[in-house]
């Protein structure tokens, strides 16, 4: 699914929502029956400002680009 972000109409603040996990009974993992589901509010000044630089700096610190999208299984597995 991947990270999403969510704000209502106006507003100065977006909800960034990701999940890990077992996400259905599909793909069920008997030795991961887990599903875990997680969220931040930022301000979107803040995120604009702070954020974002923030992390396109540690991307181009260690990946020498800053335009690459972080994926934990590629970290993990080093393939990407």
């Amino acid at each position: 699914m991947g990270c999403v972000g969510v704000s209502a109409p106006g507003s100065r603040y977006t909800l960034y929502v990701d999940e890990t996990g077992d996400r259905g009974i599909a793909r069920f993992q008997p030795t991961f029956p887990v599903l875990g589901l997680c969220g931040c509010i930022v301000e979107d000044e803040a995120y604009h400002g702070v954020v974002v630089p923030a992390l396109n700096a540690f991307k181009e610190s260690w990946f020498g680009d800053a335009s690459i999208t972080l994926h934990y299984s590629s970290i993990m597995k080093r393939s990407g």
